[in-house]
């Protein structure tokens, strides 16, 4: 296991949606799922272009356990920074889920 390497805990957010029966679906007030241990880094340049291809822009990329339940668009917050996660990689050994993230300029 390597929760050892995942020394942060992040302060993890969803946000619900709900249609608004006009065919839309609304980003709703976000709501505190949990926390969640990780690790985060500012991405390569390799790891940048890469994710250009897929979500288009990155700003961080976050480390966690293979157990944790993150959603695309889910918050992480430390501290005061606050990133959203864009796109969810996870490797055919489940040792952990690479979360490819932009900063949250709202922080929620």
């Amino acid at each position: 296991m390597i929760a050892h390497l995942l020394p942060n805990s992040y302060t993890q957010k969803r946000r619900n949606r709900a249609t608004d029966s006009q065919g839309g679906w609304p980003e709703g007030t976000p709501t505190t799922v949990g926390t969640v241990k990780g690790r985060h880094y500012n991405p390569s340049g390799a790891e940048i272009t890469e994710a250009e291809e897929w979500v288009g822009r990155i700003d961080t990329v976050v480390y966690v356990g293979p157990g944790e339940a993150i959603e695309r668009d889910d918050s992480l917050t430390l501290g005061s920074e606050t990133w959203r996660v864009k796109w969810i990689l996870k490797p055919s050994v489940a040792a952990y889920q690479k979360l490819l993230c932009t900063i949250d300029q709202a922080g929620n």
